[in-house]
């Protein structure tokens, strides 16, 4: 449990008289406390009065998977955290890719990509001959060189760079 969320339930177990057992929210009758009642009658009337939407119950669940998983925490942890028998669960339905994401993740790819580009030679019409030599390699745009990929239908490092992998 995260510092926050303990210190927040020992204020409000503190003002509940402390009890050595039963639920954590409960109502006056001490009885689990209505969740959906709770979301309809403060909830999204706080929320309203600040004009921020209600996504519901699911929303915090998805916002932890996904702020997890962009934390770097793996899948199995995540599907732990949640509760989820399933991993598949938990990736397909939780973990939102978020636009960013996908914006660092190609930048990533791009940036690992121009360290194995130099090693390959270049032929393009847009280059003319065959560019082999360090200076060619090197006065190379990164246009001319995503072009020259687009040409060739993507690109597949060498094997020497590839991180070895075991089967």
């Amino acid at each position: 449990m995260i510092a926050q969320l303990k210190l927040f339930l020992d204020r409000h177990r503190a003002s509940t008289g402390n009890p050595a057992e039963g639920f954590i929210s409960r109502n006056l009758w001490r009885n689990p406390l209505n969740l959906d009642l709770l979301a309809s009658e403060v909830i999204r009337p706080a929320l309203e009065a600040e004009k921020i939407p209600w996504y519901g119950w699911h929303a915090f669940r998805r916002g932890l998977a996904t702020n997890l998983h962009r934390l770097g925490v793996s899948d199995k942890v995540i599907q732990q955290i949640l509760r989820h028998a399933n991993v598949t669960t938990t990736i397909s339905i939780y973990v939102k890719m978020v636009t960013r994401d996908a914006e660092e993740a190609m930048k990533r790819l791009e940036s690992n990509c121009s360290l194995t580009v130099p090693q390959l030679q270049f032929e393009s019409p847009k280059l003319g001959a065959k560019m082999g030599n360090e200076g060619a390699r090197k006065s190379l745009t990164l246009d001319v060189v995503r072009g020259n990929l687009a040409e060739r239908g993507g690109f597949e490092p060498p094997v020497e760079v590839l991180a070895p992998t075991t089967v």
